[in-house]
């Protein structure tokens, strides 16, 4: 039996503005790798070289704000 799919849903714009607006708040550095990551769609080793910084540097900076994002976001957001 195949497994259901995700239910697709119609994006919050209130959402992502709030995330924007933490993404906004984070440190110049993890903030640049985030948006490279997440809105770019660079690869950490890509990031790396736009960024001249250690592969393994981008990677905990990228586990390190989505953790903060993350923590936030459930503070502003109820869950259902």
């Amino acid at each position: 039996m195949p497994e259901p799919s995700a239910a697709v849903g119609v994006p919050d714009p209130l959402l992502s503005r709030r995330l924007r607006a933490l993404v906004s708040k984070l440190p110049a550095a993890a903030r640049m790798a985030v948006i490279l990551r997440y809105q770019e769609d660079l690869t950490p080793e890509e990031i790396a070289r736009v960024l001249d910084r250690p592969v393994a540097t981008v990677k905990s900076q990228l586990q390190r704000s989505l953790k903060t994002l993350k923590e936030k976001l459930g503070k502003m957001v109820p869950h259902a």
